[in-house]
């Protein structure tokens, strides 16, 4: 399957849906609420597309990035555990989330994307308590 065709996009849009679904069938994420599952897909998928072409990440790293990022934003937190423990799980492979990497000006690839995001979640309070959990991070 070549890189950045629907084909491609959808195959990644289905295995966000895998995740999250995994996730809450392993009880390892509270929601069981199909509708917030479907949210949570929806904005991850998108934040995902948005960022797959110049995030500088594996586009299933960065998935779990989105998966985490649209949790916690959405106030249906999943942490960084539970999420890395799923996809372990299901793919069998060890994978990190919003790692720092010293290559970029930002530090994380989040931060060019935060006008998009914030306009997908414009609540104040909780972009500054996803942002909070990062300040010490980026100032090393």
């Amino acid at each position: 399957m070549r890189a950045y065709t629907q084909e491609w996009f959808d195959h990644y849009g289905q295995q966000i849906e895998n995740l999250l679904y995994h996730m809450a069938d392993l009880g390892s994420w509270r929601i069981l609420d199909p509708l917030v599952i479907t949210e949570v897909h929806a904005k991850s998928y998108a934040l995902w597309g948005l960022s797959v072409r110049s995030a500088g990440r594996h586009p299933r790293n960065l998935m779990l990035d989105c998966i985490y990022i649209c949790a916690k934003l959405s106030g249906n937190r999943a942490s960084y555990s539970a999420i890395k423990r799923s996809a372990k799980r299901l793919w069998n492979k060890n994978m990190d989330i919003l790692t720092l990497d010293r290559r970029r000006d930002t530090r994380r690839w989040f931060w060019d994307y935060e006008a998009e995001i914030r306009s997908m979640f414009p609540d104040e309070y909780a972009w500054n308590d996803f942002v909070s959990e990062f300040a010490i991070a980026e100032e090393e």
